[in-house]
């Protein structure tokens, strides 16, 4: 009996503390917004915008929307649907939060980015220009710029950058310092990382792993379970893990990015400098 009555309590204690508890990446039901902390609904959408937080009269924050923290929304950005901002991340601009995404940490979302489904964006990450980021995609960190797009269930975090007008879905992991730009593609379970970098109209996907130096562009393909690294480059020709390599060049230096990527560099530096936020310096040629 008495076994019973603990166990009754531990039920009842359990069932008490989830009540009203929305963790800020979560998509459940929200009775408590942003944890209990004061605040008021937003004149413009009247979602729930902490004290603590700061949004512009110009903002639209919908009913189901939250702000918490210290985060900023600010300009004509938009917190939509069950979308929520938190800690110290920043919307503004024209850019546009919807459906179930978070965005925390000192996270920056700016220009006409898009963050939607039930995507995350955390950490030190920036998503500018015309970016999205979809569906169950996990950006930290890194950078997404331009007209890149990652979806799926996608990650990318560490010094990475994706841009120009790069697609990233299904379940790829993108770290370090690699760089995914032009119209290059990545898909299926591939990896990149280290300094690696990919531009062009390549196509990476399946098993794939591109690391250390390596440098895939052109309209080179590389899949199945091949693994591209060291200082090799491909610019042309289809590579599945199974034969020789016909295309490769090996240097011990990568060459400069062409002038649009470099142009994209200095222009998101430029933003950053102006922003008053310590740049990434994304300076491939010199990636320890």
């Amino acid at each position: 009996m008495k076994t019973l009555f603990f166990f009754s309590l531990l039920v009842l204690s359990l069932n008490s503390f989830g009540q009203g508890r929305r963790l800020p990446y979560s998509s459940g039901p929200k009775q408590l917004p942003c944890w209990g902390a004061s605040g008021a609904p937003h004149p413009n959408g009247g979602g729930f915008v902490a004290d603590t937080a700061q949004v512009d009269s110009s903002a639209y924050i919908s009913a189901d929307a939250l702000v918490c923290d210290r985060a900023r929304v600010l300009d004509s950005a938009q917190i939509l649907d069950n979308a929520g901002v938190y800690n110290d991340a920043r919307v503004y601009g024209d850019a546009k939060v919807s459906e179930n995404a978070t965005v925390g940490g000192d996270a920056d979302i700016h220009g006409s980015a898009e963050v939607s489904g039930k995507a995350t964006v955390s950490g030190g990450a920036t998503v500018s220009g015309k970016a999205k980021v979809l569906e169950s995609a996990r950006i930290r960190d890194a950078m997404v710029s331009d007209r890149a797009e990652v979806s799926g269930n996608a990650t990318v975090s560490g010094r990475a950058w994706v841009g120009g007008a790069a697609l990233i879905y299904d379940y790829v992991s993108i770290s370090e310092r690699a760089l995914i730009t032009g119209n290059a593609q990545v898909y299926g379970e591939a990896w990149v990382y280290g300094c690696a970098k990919i531009h062009g109209d390549a196509l990476v996907h399946g098993d794939a792993k591109i690391h250390g130096r390596a440098e895939i562009h052109g309209d080179a393909e590389i899949h199945g379970d091949a693994e591209i690294h060291h200082d090799t480059s491909i610019a042309s020709g289809v590579y599945n893990g199974r034969g020789p390599i016909e295309w490769w060049i090996s240097r011990d230096v990568l060459r400069p990015p062409p002038p649009v990527e470099r142009d994209s560099i200095v222009r998101e530096l430029m933003m950053w400098l102006m922003s008053g936020q310590p740049p990434y310096l994304y300076l491939h040629p010199n990636c320890p």
